[in-house]
C-alpha cells in the first residue's frame, strides 16, 4: 500500500508535527510513502533538515488550494503505482490539501483526510467528499457529525508522539542562555500561532498577576502569527516586557518545551495538542485550557486544566507548580504514564489499519 500525503505545510507551531510524526512511525512500518507539500514550507523544511528514510518528499509552488502551478505535480503522484503494485491512498492533512484533493484524485483511489481540531469546519459539504475523515479527538468527531457527516464517515484515531526519540529535560535548546537568563530561572514556556485562537494575551495578563509574587518567572513563546504586535504593546503597558520572550518561529521546539518549568498551553486549538502530548513525555507539566481533544489527553490527573478565557486560572495554575514541587511531581508521574499510551508508533498501526479498511471496501 502508497500513501500519497498531501499537506501545505505551512502552519509552523502544530499543523505540521502529526504529519512529521505520522510519516515516520509509518516508515518504520516500511509503507511506501510520497508526501506532497508547498514549497518552503514548514514541513517542507523539518523534512529536508531531518530526511524519512525512502520517503520522497516533493514540494510545489502550492500558494492557494487549487493552485494551477502544482496541479501537474500532484497529478503526477496520485497516479502513479505502488512500488509493489499495491494499492494508493490519498491522505490530505490540512483542508487546502482537502480542497486539491477532492479535485483531482482518480475516483478509483480512497481519499481520506484528518481533522485535528474541534471547531467547526468551514465547508462541511467539502468534508463530505472524502471517503473516511479521521478525527484525533471524540470532541472533534461529534462536531463533525453536528455538522452533516455521517457517524460511519469519521473515526477516531488518537495523536501520537515518538516518545523515544524525545530530547532529554532541559537537553538542548539554550534558551536561558539565549536570553541572558540564570541557568535555574523558572520559565513557562508556550508554542503557538500569536493568532486569537490561541489565546496568548492570557499569558500576558498572567505574568502581570505573578510579577510579584514570582518576579524569577519568565514566559517563552515561540510561534509566529499576526498577534505580536499587540501582544508585545499589552506587555509594555502592564509592565511585564522584561519578562515576555517572544521568539518567533525556532528549530526544534521540542527542545524548548523541555527546558521549560511548566508547559502552558491556553488556546482552544487542539490542533497544537502535539506539543502537549511532548511535554508530558517529557516530564514537564502542564497547564492548558479544558478545550476539545485536551481534555480527553490529560484525563484526570496527568496537568492542570483551568478554564478557556480565565487568566487568573492561568496564573494560579502556574503558581502552583512552582511553588508545590512535590503535586507538580505526582502530575509530572500521572502525564509519564498517561503520554505513553499516546505512543506515535500505535498511532502508525491504527492509521495504517484504517488506510486498509479503505482497500477492503473500494
Amino acid at each position: 500500500m502508497r500513501i500519497v500525503h498531501l499537506a501545505t505545510g505551512r502552519d509552523w507551531a502544530g499543523g505540521t508535527r502529526p504529519v512529521v510524526h505520522l510519516v515516520r512511525a509509518l516508515a518504520a512500518l516500511d509503507v511506501p510513502q510520497v508526501v506532497v507539500t508547498s514549497r518552503e514550507s514548514a514541513l517542507d523544511r523539518q523534512l529536508a533538515a531531518a530526511p524519512v528514510p525512502d520517503v520522497e518528499v516533493h514540494a510545489l509552488p502550492w500558494r492557494t488550494a487549487l493552485d494551477p502551478r502544482a496541479l501537474p505535480g500532484i497529478l503526477h503522484d496520485l497516479r502513479a503505482d505502488s512500488p509493489d503494485g499495491g494499492p494508493t491512498v490519498v491522505h490530505a492533512h490540512d483542508s487546502p490539501a482537502l480542497a486539491l484533493a477532492s479535485f483531482v484524485h482518480p475516483a478509483d483511489v480512497p481519499l481520506v483526510v484528518s481533522r485535528r481540531s474541534s471547531r467547526p469546519v468551514t465547508r462541511a459539504a467539502l468534508w463530505r467528499r472524502a471517503d473516511l475523515v479521521i478525527a484525533t479527538s471524540e470532541a472533534a468527531r461529534g462536531q463533525l457529525l453536528a455538522q452533516g457527516l455521517a457517524p460511519e464517515a469519521v473515526v477516531v484515531v488518537a495523536p501520537g508522539v515518538p516518545t523515544r526519540a524525545l530530547p532529554a529535560p532541559a537537553g538542548g535548546h539554550g534558551v536561558r542562555q539565549r536570553l541572558g537568563l540564570a541557568p535555574g530561572t523558572p520559565l513557562a514556556v508556550s508554542v503557538g500561532t500569536l493568532a486569537a485562537e490561541d489565546r496568548l494575551p492570557m499569558l500576558v495578563e498572567a505574568a502581570s498577576r505573578l510579577a510579584a509574587i514570582s518576579p524569577e518567572l519568565h514566559w517563552v513563546v515561540a510561534g509566529v502569527g499576526p498577534r505580536r504586535a499587540s501582544l508585545l504593546r499589552r506587555a509594555r503597558q502592564l509592565g511585564v516586557s522584561s519578562r515576555l520572550h517572544l521568539l518567533g518561529p525556532i528549530d526544534a521546539p521540542e527542545r524548548l518545551v523541555a527546558e521549560a518549568t511548566v508547559f502552558v498551553l491556553p488556546g482552544t486549538r487542539d490542533l497544537l495538542a502535539p506539543w502537549l502530548l511532548e511535554a508530558m513525555a517529557l516530564g514537564v507539566p502542564i497547564v492548558a485550557a479544558a478545550v476539545g481533544g485536551v481534555r480527553e489527553i490529560v484525563g484526570e490527573n496527568a496537568g492542570l486544566l483551568v478554564p478557556r478565557d480565565a487568566p487568573a486560572t492561568v496564573a494560579d495554575g502556574v503558581h502552583r507548580l512552582l511553588v508545590e514541587p512535590a503535586f507538580a511531581d505526582v502530575l509530572v508521574r500521572a502525564a509519564r504514564a498517561r503520554a505513553a499510551e499516546f505512543d506515535a508508533a500505535r498511532m502508525a498501526t491504527a492509521h495504517l489499519a484504517v488506510y486498509r479498511s479503505l482497500d477492503s471496501h473500494s
